[in-house]
Order: C-alpha cells, then structure tokens, then sequence
C-alpha cells in the first residue's frame, strides 16, 4: 500500500485496485470450481407420448411435453439461469461505458495515444497501437465482471468443469485474437472516417458491415480452432446421418468434423460455418458422447436451418442498421456541437452577444451558429483527426 501511494497516481491505484479484486474474484472462482453441480437429464432418448409422430401431433403440446421431462427444481434453474444472463447483458454493457468513462475522465486515454505517437508520428502505426492499447486496457477493467459471468457462473450451473488456468489460457487467446484483429479492422475504419469528410459515418457503417460479415462467415473456420481441435468425423451412422442432412437442405460441403468442447463446457452443441469452399459442419464431442442418433439429427437439422435461411448474412445486415444509426445520430449532433459554438476568428462577432477567444483562433459565441466561414470566405467542413 505504502508503494502504491508512493509511486503510483490516483487513477493508477484505482486500476491497481481492480486488478486486485480480480484476483479475489479467481479464488473464489477456484472455490466454486472444486465443487460442480450436476444437472444432466437422464441418459438416453426420451420422446413422451404428445411428442410422438403421427395425424395428432401438435407442436405445442409436444413442447410442453419435453419441458415435463424436467423437475421443477431443473425448470427453476433454467429460467434463473436465462433471465439472470439478460440482466447480466445489461451489467456487461453498463460497466463496459462505465471503462470507456474512466478511462477518458482520468486522462489514461490521452496517454494511451501520447505513448502511440512517441513510437511512430505515422498514423497508420501509431492509431493500430493506440486501439490495441485501449483494447487491452478495456480487457483489464472488465476482466472481474468477465470471471464471474464466463467462469464462476458457469460452474455454478454446472456448464463447465474447466479449471481456471485452462479457462484463462482461453481467454488470452481470445484476447489476443481481439486485439489483433480489432486493431486492424478499426484502424481502416478510422483511416476511413478522416478522408470521407461529413460523409464520415457512412464509410463507418459500410467498412463495419463488410467485416462483421468476414467475421460471422469465416472466423469460426479460422479462430475457434486456436481452441479446440478439429478432428474429421469418422466413418459411421452419425456421418451418413449428417451428409443426407446436408444433401437433403442443400448445404454445400461434404466436410464434416468434430471438436473437443468438453474441456470447456458440458453443453451439446454444432454448427454450420464458413463460406464458399471453406463450409464446415462441426459437431462438439458432448453431443456425440452423450445424445443418440436421432437427437444428433436433430440437433444438425436446427444448425443447418440458420445456414439455410442465411442467418449469418442477416445478422451482420441487422448489425450493420444498428450501426448506422447511431453514427447518423452521433455525426449530427457532432456537427451541431462544433457549428453551434464554434466560428473563425476572423468572423465578426454578432452584435451583443460576447465572445471569448478559443482554440485553434476561433472564436466561441454565446449564440448557435448554423455556418462556419473560413477566414478566406469558403465554406469551412468538419474533419474528424
């Protein structure tokens, strides 16, 4: 403690204070994990009478019939489980502005980007450091809550039997990947937004959807095997099983593999990925160790259903809307802010209103302001840099 007021500032012993409490948030993570809780169904394939095929199945009543299989005890967990995770949605946002706030208010940001110029004055190095920087910088700060709601929480409901330094070599990776990819991405955008003018979020939005389509069609393929190892799926019944899936949907490929998700989680699970010649099916080994074959089947038919009805186009397009909109929103009330305090100095000031010197030579009026003029007469535009 003595040291860290010695030699550290205010805001570096507010960070110091929450990296120490991640470390506490570990140990207890390391309590929880010693103890796993089961909460398997019964092994085998249970179809109850409503769910069975035939001229008076009704999927409603079928529904209702799987969910009986569960105790209410199951029933309660599950909906903690999902309603606790929205709420945690909101938290994970919250404390994500929360970072970004400290960050900016305690100058840490400014020094991010000083210690970026100091290893290169060009921009397209030091704007890719300074995004790695940050982006690491966010990493830590929201690493606590990221503990509990990836770790601590998972085992508590017993979705994962990893241990913490296994869970935590995971996420470095994850990290790094992040950092990596995101500093690129990012730094085109931003290169992006500097030569494109008040026509700045369009750019934005458009480089935005074009690699959120990149990411949702190829990074499965390419990133979550630095997790995992995908291996090809043996010749048997589950393979012919899914290849007639395939075929009978049209999925193109004939790829077909399988990966070891039991080391980080006790759910079933698959997926259809990839785009071009790179489409993969995959299959987790929960899913193949412990369901049967119809279920399997099951299991391929809802996956092959996003590829088939081209969800991995649709949600980037969604992000993309999203997207746009809020820069639409942010670059009006940008140029409103500038254009409405803002004017050149050698603008006459309006009568009766004061004027005080700012910035740059410019002259901040009391007064909104619907135009800047530059000193030579031109109309003046708002660059972002």
């Amino acid at each position: 403690k003595f040291l860290a007021s010695r030699y550290l500032g205010v805001p570096q012993r507010a960070l110091l204070r929450l990296l120490i409490a991640a470390l506490l948030s570990c140990v207890a993570a390391g309590v929880h994990a010693a103890q796993p809780l089961e909460r398997e169904l019964r092994p085998g394939l249970q179809i109850p009478s409503a769910a069975q095929t035939g001229p008076a199945f009704e999927v409603n009543a079928a529904t209702e019939a799987y969910l009986a299989l569960l105790s209410p005890e199951q029933r309660r967990m599950s909906d903690r489980y999902f309603e606790g995770g929205y709420w945690l949605q909101l938290w994970e946002l919250l404390w994500a502005v929360g970072s970004c706030v400290l960050l900016l208010v305690t100058g840490a940001s400014r020094r991010l980007g000083d210690w970026s110029t100091r290893i290169s004055a060009r921009k397209w190095i030091s704007t890719p450091i300074y995004i790695a920087l940050l982006l690491t910088s966010l990493a830590l700060l929201e690493f606590p809550l990221t503990v509990y709601s990836d770790f601590v929480r998972e085992h508590q409901y017993g979705l994962s039997e990893q241990s913490f330094p296994g869970w935590l070599g995971d996420q470095a990776i994850v990290l790094s990947v992040d950092v990596l990819v995101g500093a690129i991405v990012l730094a085109v955008i931003y290169a992006a937004v500097r030569r494109s003018g008040s026509r700045w979020w369009l750019w934005a939005t458009s480089l935005s959807f074009v690699f959120l389509l990149i990411a949702q069609l190829v990074a499965p393929v390419y990133f979550l095997p630095l997790l995992n190892d995908y291996k090809p799926l043996p010749d048997g019944p589950v393979r012919e099983a899914v290849l007639s899936l395939a075929r009978a949907n049209g999925v193109p490929t004939s790829h077909v593999e399988w990966f070891d998700a039991s080391k980080q989680t006790t759910r079933v699970s698959a997926n259809v990925a990839g785009l071009l010649g790179t489409t993969r099916i995959a299959l987790n080994d929960n899913l193949l160790n412990k369901t049967s074959l119809p279920e399997i089947k099951a299991v391929l038919g809802h996956e092959m259903g996003h590829f088939v009805l081209n969800h991995a186009w649709k949600l980037p397009i969604l992000f993309a809307l999203v997207i746009g909109l809020a820069m639409a929103l942010l670059g009006v009330a940008m140029d409103r802010a500038v254009l409405g305090h803002f004017l050149c100095a050698d603008a006459a000031a309006e009568p009766g209103g004061p004027d005080v010197r700012g910035r740059g030579g410019c002259v901040r009026h009391q007064r909104c302001a619907r135009t800047i003029r530059r000193c030579d007469g031109g109309d003046a535009r708002v660059h972002i840099s």
